[in-house]
């Protein structure tokens, strides 16, 4: 039937089982284990150029285009891998809940594009998975090698299927063959599965290890006809008179260098014996290998290695299994990089290795801003990798679905993965310490019998559903989601690690998420764009929800970032360094502190003899040596304090007795100036600056006025704003604000003013003061005065509303000049979530009385802010 594909549910796949395409022999087994290597001599990819053809629907595909004899010559051609979509063909679709098809599982919508492949090399089964390895004996279909006929491998690949009703991952829907296509050769015997094993002595100082190997003796020549358990048994007395198994666990120090090759030898820690114990699954025969590890090097996830190109001397342990023929000769052989260690609990505690770990993850979809779903290596471990590092994170949440198998073997960050098929291809990695059974589904029975199944699988790991509700009244939480991270926000991180920090049980957990997933997309006036739904006409859509990540879509940072991110010091005196230095620090176990009493460190001295009124101690901590993950020097973390105040500061005062200037009136302005010096320009009607020259060049282009956000409400009712103008060309503003109690929190209190676009070289200091200079040094100082706090600052070309009339960056039009805000107080930009009003109490900004001063200086290329704040602080 033409509708074969409308309702089936089964496919003919192989048993899942860990990836098996690393090696030939033992001399290589190393090299395989910590490199994807695709072209060793039994492995042959297939990735690479294709020829590609969309229907519409499985209906419309070309009759018999699997035949070797089509001619596809008018055919397209696409890279495999990749998703068609990010190549012309097709669009991408954005939704977070909502179903971009008629909702009526199980059956599958017949409009249902339809990728039509061909490459050379035949096989006609096929599978349902999007991203775990679709795995197919085609032995039988292929020509004999030597044979001059050409192998011709067809695909056909559906946008959706009955299992798309699973896959509303709050992503891109996106189609195609997005992971590489691999040849694997291999005997007629041979390992077909392997799971490491180690159980750790209380003391930790041995391990016990088990090794659990399938092999698949389906090419014995054994009578198909024969009943299931005598074949079985002939078929493991015929494999033990002909093959053994051997296992090893090597010891590579840090040997390995980022091209893959050990210039020292490997050290055998660990033979493993066979066992007599016997097992059948599925058609292979199992066999459990057996041995002991002394003093074993343990993996964590924080470990560091001080060697730019090197793995980590305390995780570069491999497992080599090998099969021989009754001659000793190698048949067959696997390795992979393994990790001794240990997960279990205690009362209201996860543990790895007997310590509590505090979890700073983040969640991550596989995403590229040109590729779509399709991996690169250089972008998972070279960027994604090594960005989480340098940012202090140590977990990641797989969201939401198998990720790459080369995801997170190298740096070794923990991780949670899920479920069946993905345990057993991930089971053999260290990193993993806990298995998920998905992501806001609900729960029922499929929920219970997964359980069942991966706890009688594996129990050297957690099992964790956010979902599935909890049988006691408290637990250790570790949270899957949190402190949601669109836009400008992470919302509240601080008030969320204060009580993991303060509260027993807490352990952290997986902020939502690491990149912002936009497709760069090219637009209307030829520039390129970050696009989200609804920019490929895609119906129904999410907009721009899939853009809530720590950092853009090209790995650039956001500022929520270095949130996520103490042992050098530096003491600074009204901006000036007044001291630096190295401190020395014992060694501070996990979960430990080390505390430095304020009057023994090497900063008293300098805080004791300085004149300075305000003074900071900065520390830092940086790597001394440079990893995989980042180079010497590397900033690990740093906090900055205030020291106390020795004297206390008076309000600064003005003195009107310095300098003359002149007063006129034309019309409707007044114009006071001081020579040729400085001359500013008011509006008699309103009190508003219309204009500020500084030696004749233009500063101020448009007058100072409260804003409190929206320019077309009226914002400045109930508002006092008094100049004062001395010939000094200092301007004091002095703002009462009295709004409506009955206002709802205000965005926003403070001045907006324009300067002249020249005024584009901008200098601040926390910010008590800044300035705003051209090229030749002319412009504005600004600064808090008297009493007032510091105040916050912005700057843009781009104006307020300006800003609220655009939907997307590349919307944005300059305006003539630089819009500024100088800030009493702002309400905070981001709440717990993105989808509801909930930004604290504590940093909403209430419709009550404020009061704040501004001063506002003319300068010139002579003149040297600094100093003229430092004589605001007036010292009693």
């Amino acid at each position: 039937s033409l509708r074969y594909w409308y309702e089936r549910n089964k496919v003919s796949l192989l048993v899942s089982k860990t990836a098996v395409w690393d090696d030939d022999a033992v001399a290589k087994a190393l090299d395989c284990a910590a490199y994807w290597v695709k072209d060793l001599p039994f492995v042959k990819s297939l990735s690479g150029t294709w020829k590609f053809f969309l229907a519409s629907s499985p209906v419309s595909t070309p009759s018999e285009f699997y035949d070797s004899s089509f001619q596809d010559a008018s055919w397209a051609s696409i890279p495999v891998p990749s998703n068609w979509q990010m190549h012309g063909f097709d669009r991408p679709i954005y939704t977070n809940v909502v179903y971009p098809f008629p909702l009526n599982p199980p059956k599958v919508p017949e409009d249902n594009p339809t990728g039509c492949y061909r490459t050379y090399f035949t096989f006609l089964k096929n599978g349902k998975d999007s991203r775990l390895p679709a795995e197919f004996e085609i032995t039988d279909f292929c020509h004999p090698c030597g044979s001059d006929k050409m192998n011709c491998l067809a695909v056909q690949v559906m946008r959706w299927c009955d299992g798309s009703y699973l896959e509303d991952q709050d992503h891109w829907w996106l189609s195609g063959i997005h992971r590489d296509v691999l040849l694997l050769a291999k005997p007629k015997v041979f390992i077909a599965d392997y799971f490491f094993k180690s159980n750790l002595a209380e003391d930790f100082s041995s391990a016990d290890i088990q090794v659990e190997v399938k092999i698949d003796c389906s090419a014995l020549n054994i009578d198909n006809s024969i009943e299931t358990g005598n074949w079985f048994k002939i078929a493991e007395d015929k494999f033990i008179t002909s093959f053994t198994i051997e296992a090893e666990i090597f010891d590579t120090g840090s040997l390995y260098t980022s091209n893959g090759h050990a210039n020292l030898p490997s050290t055998s820690v660990a033979h493993l014996q066979l066992t007599s114990s016997v097992d059948f699954y599925l058609g292979f025969i199992g066999y459990q290998l057996k041995g002991k590890l002394q003093t074993p090097k343990l993996w964590t996830a924080e470990q560091i290695s001080y060697d730019l190109f090197v793995f980590d001397s305390q995780i570069c342990i491999y497992f080599v299994v090998t099969l021989k023929d009754a001659s000793g000769h190698v048949v067959d052989c696997e390795s992979c990089q393994i990790g001794i260690r240990k997960i279990s609990k205690a009362p209201k505690q996860m543990l790895v290795n007997g310590k509590p770990v505090m979890i700073r993850g983040v969640n991550r979809h596989e995403h590229h801003p040109r590729l779509g779903k399709t991996n690169l290596e250089a972008c998972m471990v070279q960027v994604d990798l090594v960005l989480m590092k340098q940012n202090n994170m140590n977990a990641v949440r797989n969201s939401h679905y198998p990720q790459h198998q080369r995801w997170g073997t190298n740096l070794g960050p923990s991780m949670l993965d899920r479920v069946i098929g993905m345990v057993e291809r991930d089971k053999n990695h260290a990193c993993i310490i806990s298995w998920s059974l998905g992501n806001e589904s609900s729960y029922g029975p499929n929920h219970a019998a997964l359980a069942g199944w991966v706890r009688e699988k594996d129990s050297t790991r957690f099992l964790h559903y956010e979902g599935g509700g909890a049988r006691t009244s408290s637990t250790d939480i570790v949270c899957p989601m949190y402190s949601h991270s669109m836009g400008n926000s992470t919302g509240n991180i601080r008030e969320y690690w204060e009580a993991i920090d303060n509260t027993f049980g807490l352990q952290g957990g997986f902020i939502w998420d690491w990149v912002d997933q936009a497709l760069l997309k090219e637009g209307t006036d030829g520039r390129k764009q970050w696009a989200y739904g609804g920019d490929f006409e895609d119906t129904p859509n999410d907009l721009n929800f899939c853009l809530n990540g720590l950092v853009w879509p090209d790995r650039s940072p956001h500022p929520a970032l270095h949130e996520a991110l103490e042992f050098q010091w530096m003491m600074l005196g009204d901006g000036c360094e007044l001291g630096s230095g190295t401190l020395s620090i014992p060694t501070v176990d996990p979960q430990r502190s080390y505390d430095i009493k304020w009057d023994a460190g090497p900063w008293y001295t300098p805080w004791c003899t300085s004149d300075a009124t305000e003074m900071f101690l900065t520390i830092t901590v940086k790597l001394l040596g440079s990893t995989r993950w980042a180079e010497a020097g590397h900033v690990v973390s740093s906090s900055q304090l205030q020291l106390p105040v020795k004297k206390e500061i008076a309000p600064h005062i003005i003195d009107g007795e310095h300098g003359a200037f002149f007063t006129q009136v034309h019309d409707d302005t007044i114009e006071v100036m001081n020579k040729n010096l400085w001359e500013i320009k008011l509006n008699r009607e309103t009190g508003a600056i219309k204009s500020w020259k500084v030696d004749g060049v233009l500063v101020m282009s448009k007058g100072i006025l409260p804003c409190f956000w929206r320019a077309p409400t009226d914002n400045d009712k109930g508002v006092d704003l008094v100049y004062s103008i001395y010939g000094s060309g200092d301007v004091i503003l002095e703002c009462q604000v009295k709004p409506n109690p009955d206002l709802p929190p205000l965005p926003r209190v403070g001045l907006e003013f324009h300067l002249d676009k020249s005024m584009d070289l901008i200098k601040w200091a926390d910010v008590r003061w800044v300035t705003f200079q051209n090229k030749d040094g002319c412009g504005l100082y600004a600064s808090t005065y008297g009493g007032s706090p510091p105040m916050q600052m912005n700057a843009s070309y781009y104006s307020t509303a300006e800003l609220e009339r655009a939907t997307r960056k590349e919307e944005l039009v300059k305006g003539e000049d630089i819009e500024v805000h100088l800030d009493h107080r702002h309400m905070g930009v981001g709440g717990d979530d993105s989808w509801s009003p909930c930004v604290h109490d504590k940093y909403l900004v209430p419709a009550v009385p404020y009061s704040f001063s501004i001063r506002l200086y003319p300068v010139t290329a002579t003149t040297s802010a600094h100093s003229i704040y430092k004589s605001q602080l007036q010292k009693n």
